[in-house]
């Protein structure tokens, strides 16, 4: 940011209407001995973030920085700042008057990853604590990861797990949580530089892991904690769950329905071009998409064990360490637990995404019991896996954001304020900030009337034709 463009930087919540501009001097140079004798350079380990080059560097109040003094602002209105503190930034709190304080302080937690209405400070650079601060919405796929780690330390202690602290009652608003960071490298990011060897030795004991978690099965779908489950593998339009599964894959199907027979019966309204057909047409193809329906559920597969399942297993959530008296890499810690529940046996499988050479599953060996026993070999994992995705790529044709609809459809915005003149970055808070659930639609009025046919086309999420579709589809859903 140029010198100019200070002037102009100052918090939207308190104006500035006095702005000094400095006078320019010239940089010195030579300077008198006691200068020379008592200059330092600024040492940034406990101001993590904050960059020398920006700052103006005083010795003995003679310059000593090639930057120029920045604007300030007069005596009158600091002694405001001071008397009446106005916040600056509405994320951390800080006030003209903490601004004004010359002792000096810099935070040392600083935002690590944003995700929603969530964040994860970290305490200090690369410090061993992590902060999580994040609503607590029992609606939110996310907020499970805490819970799904305590269950598996009291079940599966072996596992390893960052150390987590929760603060905040089951009935609080949000949650704080503590967490050790984990130790070691993730495996995505030292892969290539490892040996044959040092990657089996990483495959063998992964294999274990996985081995010890699915051996915890429960007799229907749900959570650790009983609670239902979202699907993150077929309903999962938003990427992190949608569908509600129900307990078994009855209940999963009837609440996929809806959509599968959207999306076939929007393949004939587009192939067909449905707005030029009549009711006698638009019948038979309900009945045709109703037979196909049938026919996905009967070729699905069904039974149990329902198995504890990580969801989510990348090469990303998985850190390693050769920090041990073997010296050789293992697992140090497995995260990211959020959608992890009892699932299918076959979901781990299909959801885990390590696109490795001798994958995790190959390494165990086809007899191994790291899949439902009768259940292990390829073939019969091809077998499974055709039916399946059969009804995720139908799904999703009918099921996605684009033609869904959640909670409110995000109809609420408020848009904050610049964040400062110099840089005016205003972004907005949305229904799903504030802990509503967004409850996944695929039937849902578009509109009560035809009053927005007599809007400009641009302004329509939907086309005519699609409009025509979408009231058609409503009225043949209410029939069911």
């Amino acid at each position: 940011m140029s010198d100019s463009q200070y002037s102009s930087c100052h918090c939207s919540h308190g104006d500035s209407t006095s702005i000094i501009q400095p006078e320019p001097t010239a940089l010195k140079e030579k300077f008198p001995r006691k200068i020379i004798r008592d200059k330092r350079e600024f040492d940034t380990t406990y101001h993590p973030g904050v960059e020398v080059a920006d700052l103006v560097h005083m010795v003995h109040d003679v310059r000593v920085s090639d930057r120029e003094p920045y604007p300030t602002v007069s005596p009158d209105e600091e002694e405001d700042a001071l008397s009446n503190p106005k916040v600056l930034c509405h994320n951390c709190g800080w006030n003209t008057v903490n601004e004004l304080n010359c002792e000096g302080y810099t935070s040392r937690v600083k935002v690590a990853y944003l995700r929603n209405n969530s964040a994860i400070w970290d305490l200090g650079p690369n410090g061993p604590w992590m902060l999580r601060d994040e609503t607590n919405n029992s609606t939110d796929v996310f907020k499970k990861d805490y819970t799904v780690q305590q269950f598996l330390r009291r079940e599966k202690p072996s596992i390893p797990l960052v150390e987590m602290h929760r603060f905040g009652g089951d009935n609080e608003k949000f949650h704080f949580t503590l967490m050790a960071r984990a130790k070691g490298s993730t495996l995505d990011s030292i892969w290539n530089t490892l040996t044959e060897e040092q990657k089996s030795d990483i495959l063998q004991d992964l294999a274990e892991h996985v081995k010890q978690w699915r051996q915890i099965t429960r007799p229907q779908m749900e959570n650790v904690d009983g609670s239902e489950l979202r699907d993150a593998y077929i309903g999962n339009c938003t990427g992190y769950g949608c569908i509600k599964t129900g307990h078994n894959e009855e209940e999963w199907l009837e609440n996929l329905t809806p959509a599968l027979r959207k999306s076939l019966l929007l393949d004939n309204w587009y192939k067909e071009k449905g707005w030029n057909a009549d009711q006698s047409v638009w019948d038979s193809w309900v009945i045709e998409a109703d037979k196909k329906i049938a026919q996905l559920k009967a070729e699905f597969p069904r039974g149990g064990p329902y198995v504890l399942t990580h969801g989510d297993l990348h090469m990303g959530n998985i850190f390693v360490s050769n920090e041990n008296p073997e010296k050789r890499f293992k697992i140090s810690a497995i995260i990211d637990w959020e959608l992890a529940g009892f699932f299918p046996w076959w979901l781990e499988y299909f959801r885990c995404k390590l696109p490795l050479p001798g994958s995790v599953w190959e390494t165990t060996g086809e007899a191994s019991d790291i899949h439902r026993p009768g259940y292990s070999g390829k073939q019969d994992i091809n077998d499974i896996k055709k039916p399946v995705e059969a009804v995720r790529k139908c799904w999703q044709t009918g099921g996605y954001h684009v033609l869904s609809k959640h909670g409110l459809g995000q109809a609420n915005r408020w848009y904050r304020k610049p964040f400062c003149a110099g840089k005016p970055y205003a972004r907005e808070y949305r229904d799903d900030c504030l802990g509503w659930e967004q409850e996944h639609m695929d039937v849902y009025d578009i509109d009560s009337s035809d009053s927005e046919d007599d809007q400009p086309e641009g302004a329509k999420k939907f086309d005519k034709n699609e409009r025509k579709f979408m009231r058609w589809f409503k009225e043949v859903s209410d029939r069911y």
